[in-house]
């Protein structure tokens, strides 16, 4: 399918427009560009004006002579043009003159920016450094004012302690204050008020009346009774602007009885901005707490005390106590002027308010001026540098490199046309541009042996291609064939590739497969592989299997231009799997229909897969078989033998095996079983799985024994033994009806005990109330009540009789199938029968049961088992004199999800040396007349045979435990 407007590494055949690589991967484009002829001979024409020729593909044409075209070399053709993969940028085509002046400019660049920033360093310099005259000018004012304070404080304190200020001595008071007014100038005034304000003492003299109780420091002082701080006023006394500080004195009774008051020259502070040689234009301002001058160095009469700008004072007193910022002047009328500004407040001890505010600042302007000069100068100085640079670079790049490069382009497209004898080296001595020429003139030496070697690598592509046995294709987004190997149209079925190509391939396909063959395309043009196998029906009918690997196919800008697939008849192998799936599905019926067990065995020995026939064998079920192992239900005597050939197959020694053996039916009898296992081993060998054939024998293996009891008696007739043989057969058969005798009587004499016991009681209660009914008939006249009466209470205990007589019948009867039923109640029915026996020999029974339990089994026989136990726990107490108290535990509970029962006795337990074959047939150490020696054996063999479960026992300090899990 085409696939846009023609870019770099693009080619045209006819009216199609192929986009391909051609310089990087010479190889590819060849198998596009055959998909695509138009005609039986295709020029490779140049798509783009302008760019480079590479010669080797001069001469390159395609021919589709045959099924799928060729490459072919053709004398004279017109070479193929191309351009590379990236693209120039707009600067690379600019004139190499001009890239030199605009590589100058790129070196100047970073010097401007030296030169800028130097300029913008020395501009920060400058501010930082009016930053820092401005902080220290406020420091130094405010340090001076806080020494002025803390000597004024001093002062006031040593004046309110003179008895001639407590005495209010005005003549002494006057004389010493302008002592200290002389020894102090940086006071305008010193003087004391009494507690209504008036004046009576002052180091200026005065001789008005003059009263200062409406001052802030008066009042402050007095309420507040420590040193405080006034405000902006005109001196009553001395007639200029001043700041005064007062502090209360107190008469000879100590309350008090006035204020000391001293007045600050703010004066000093103008002379102290000329001593610090900051600009002329810099100035100070100190604001007393309302925000009004207190004095501007600038403007020191017209602002002193004038209030300054609302908005500044704000930001003041709501600021830090000291800050820097760039704030406009309020002072001297020129309220715009911005200027590098530092203050900061002033405070007393004691005072909420600062008493003053200290502000200086530096014009922006006179600071910026001196850096300002610097970088106009070094600008110009730079600018006459770079025109002279620029001037030498178009110089040099036109005489030295551009007209150079020109006699290189002029042999390029002499060597382009064809002309490989051109040469450029001695024109172009010395430099990186006389090594270029050097390998221009390789380069054109190279070039023949080059498309030489590129016209052998096609025809070496085209063979591969051709004689690939598989299909190798090209399908646009429609599915119509681009291309296709003569593998291909082998599949296909047709004798060229004209007569399939531009055809759509779902016309090949079989309907069911075409909706998937569609997504797979779709799927390959939004960039995904993929692979299908299809039912095909080819031109000529032929119907076959194919399988099918797809990839996307792209061009050099990774755009998705055909699929590219490589299609493999795959008839053979679907065959092959039907018969083996025909196979497999005739295997599979035999196996489960086979007259015989059949199975799957691990090399472990578990069960993989069981038929019904062996389950019917074993008595498991298919789901039970698969959870345990063939030497689960093994007889333990043929374990050996199967291990010899299991262990011989594992060597490798043989691969097949067969024996008889007996394996435990699920109802715990065995059976004779012909045992056959073949091995199949894995690609390594090792074994993978057996089949094994489990044939039930038992009744060859009864007709053998029968056939050989026969032939044994046969013999023995022969040699006249006949006699000595029925002898020694009677002689067993009686000991053997002897030992089951003695069992039953055992058992029955046991149960008549318990029955006797059940009972006895009974028997006289009826017996007295028969009794009484013979007494009452003949003598009471109410006889008939009586009468009734006992005769209901004789049938009460008959029932009673009758029902004991049932339970010990359904207790002696075997259960046919598991059930799920309560352990609680098996205990308590078991307690139940053997209660009085144990009554009678003082023996307590206990139950404790930590909750109620269920377990799936056979209950009478779980009864049954418990009492055994009990009874052997009761004749353990035979022949104990022990004062002692005499108590059988029982105790229920549930561990690990399992019940568990455990009948503990204090008996004084078992000894060491026979507890391990108490659980053994006959073994008894009860006189023959008291036991047979297999009541615990029937009882281990019905909870671990027939309940799954297990039977032990243990000694414990005090006696036995047997302990039942299930």
């Amino acid at each position: 399918m085409a696939s846009g407007p023609p870019s770099a590494h693009s080619f045209r055949t006819g009216s199609l427009e192929v986009r391909h690589s051609i310089i990087e991967h010479p190889v590819r484009p060849c198998l596009l560009s055959l998909s695509l002829a138009e005609s039986c001979l295709i020029r490779l024409e140049p798509c783009l004006k302008g760019s480079p020729l590479t010669p080797r593909h001069k001469g390159l044409v395609f021919s589709n002579k045959g099924s799928t075209g060729a490459l072919h070399r053709l004398s004279g053709a017109k070479p193929l043009r191309f351009e590379v993969n990236k693209p120039m940028t707009s600067l690379f085509r600019l004139p190499i003159k001009l890239q030199l002046i605009i590589i100058v400019v790129i070196i100047a660049i970073p010097a401007a920016g030296i030169i800028i920033a130097s300029g913008i360093q020395q501009k920060d310099r400058a501010v930082n450094d009016a930053r820092m005259d401005c902080q220290r000018l406020v420091d130094r004012i405010a340090s001076e004012q806080r020494i002025m304070v803390a000597s004024t404080r001093q002062l006031v304190v040593s004046l309110s302690q003179l008895p001639e200020v407590k005495n209010k001595d005005a003549t002494k008071t006057n004389t010493f204050l302008g002592h200290i007014l002389k020894l102090h100038p940086n006071f305008s005034n010193i003087f004391i008020a009494d507690r209504t304000g008036v004046i009576w003492a002052s180091a200026v003299p005065f001789t008005e009346h003059i009263n200062i109780n409406d001052r802030r420091f008066f009042k402050n002082a007095l309420a507040s009774g420590i040193l405080s701080s006034g405000e902006f006023q005109v001196g009553r006394v001395v007639k200029i602007p001043t700041l005064n500080l007062g502090y209360p004195y107190k008469n000879g009774t100590g309350s008090f009885a006035g204020v000391i008051s001293a007045g600050i020259a703010l004066e000093d502070y103008r002379n102290l901005l000329q001593r610090t040689k900051m600009s002329d234009r810099a100035d100070i301002a100190l604001v007393d707490y309302k925000g009004r001058t207190l004095l501007s160095s600038n403007a020191p009469h017209e602002r002193t005390g004038t209030p300054i700008d609302p908005f500044i004072f704000k930001k003041m007193l709501g600021g830090p106590d000291s800050a820097s910022s760039i704030d406009y002047s309020f002072d001297g009328g020129k309220q715009r002027q911005y200027r590098y500004v530092s203050y900061q407040k002033l405070r007393i001890e004691g005072e909420p308010l600062p008493y003053m505010y200290v502000r200086v600042g530096i014009p922006v302007e006179s600071v910026l001026l001196q850096a300002k000069k610097e970088i106009v100068r070094s600008v110009s100085l730079f600018t006459i540098v770079l025109t002279a640079a620029l001037i030498l670079a178009w110089f040099i790049g036109k005489y030295s490199i551009a007209d150079r490069i020109a006699l290189l382009e002029q042999a390029s497209k002499r060597l382009a046309d064809g002309d490989h004898n051109v040469r450029v080296t001695d024109l172009m001595i010395g430099g990186e541009l006389g090594k270029l020429g050097e390998s221009f003139d390789s380069m054109a030496g190279k070039l023949a042996a080059r498309e030489e070697s590129l016209s052998n690598s096609q025809r070496f592509l085209n063979a591969v291609i051709n004689t690939e046995p598989d299909c190798v294709k090209l399908l646009d987004y429609y599915g119509h064939v681009l291309m296709m190997n003569p593998a291909g149209l082998d599949i296909v079925g047709v004798d060229c590739f004209e007569q399939i190509k531009g055809q759509s391939i779902f016309q090949c396909i079989s309907a069911e497969y075409r909706e998937s063959f569609e997504k797979l395309i779709h799927n390959v043009f939004i960039g995904l592989s993929g692979h299908l196998e299809f039912e095909a029906d080819n031109l000529k009918g032929k119907h076959v299997w194919l399988g099918i690997n797809v990839v996307p196919f792209r061009n050099d800008q990774g755009e998705i231009v055909s699929l590219l697939g490589i299609t493999r008849d795959i008839t053979d192998r679907k065959k092959a799997q039907k018969a083996l799936a025909e196979s497999e599905s005739a295997f599979r019926a035999t196996f489960e229909q086979a007259a015989v067990g059949m199975a799957r065995v691990a090399p472990d020995g578990r069960w993989l897969e069981v038929n019904q026939r062996l389950c019917d064998i074993v008595g498991y079920t298919r789901d039970e078989l698969l959870t345990i192992t063939y030497q689960d239900i093994m007889h333990p005597d043929d374990l050996d033998a199967d291990f010899t050939f299991v262990r011989q197959v594992l060597l490798g020694e043989i691969d097949t095996y067969a024996k008889e053996m007996r394996f435990f039916h699920k109802d715990g009898t065995s059976i004779w079983v012909n045992f056959t296992v073949g091995t199949v081993r894995d690609s390594s060998g090792e074994p993978a799985y057996a089949i094994a054939v489990v044939e039930n024998i038992i009744k060859r293996k009864k007709a053998e024994e029968e056939l050989a009891e026969k032939q044994r008696l046969l013999e023995e007739l022969n040699k006249s033994l006949s006699k000595l043989v029925e002898d020694g057969v009677s002689e067993l058969r009686q000991k053997d009806e002897i030992l089951i005798s003695q069992g039953r009587q055992a058992a029955m004499g046991e149960m008549i005990a318990n029955i006797a016991h059940q009972w006895r009681q009974p028997l006289n209660t009826l017996a007295l109330i028969v009794q009484e009914i013979s007494i009452t008939y003949p003598h009471n006249d109410d006889f008939k009540d009586s009468l009734r009466t006992n005769v209901n209470n004789a049938m009460s205990m008959i029932k009673h009789m009758s029902k004991t007589i049932d339970d010990f019948g359904n207790y002696f009867k075997p259960d046919k199938e598991k059930i799920l039923f309560k352990v609680n109640t098996a205990i308590a029915k078991a307690i139940t029968l053997v209660e009085l026996s144990l009554g009678d020999m003082n023996i307590n029974i206990e139950f404790i049961a930590q909750g109620e339990t269920y377990i799936n089994g056979y209950a009478n026989e779980y009864s049954q088992v418990l009492l055994n136990i009990l009874l052997n726990c009761r004749d353990a107490f035979e022949g104990n004199y022990d004062n002692k108290c005499r108590v059988i535990k029982v105790t229920l509970f549930e561990e690990d999800r399992k019940s568990v029962v455990t009948v503990a006795d204090n008996a004084g337990g078992i000894p060491d040396e026979i507890i391990d074959k108490i659980f053994d047939p006959y073994f008894t150490t009860k006189g023959p007349d008291k036991g047979t020696g297999i009541g615990l054996y029937m009882a281990k063999t019905i909870i671990e045979k027939n309940m799954g479960g297990t039977l032990s026992v243990r000694n414990t300090p005090e006696g036995a435990e047997f302990r039942i899990e299930v």
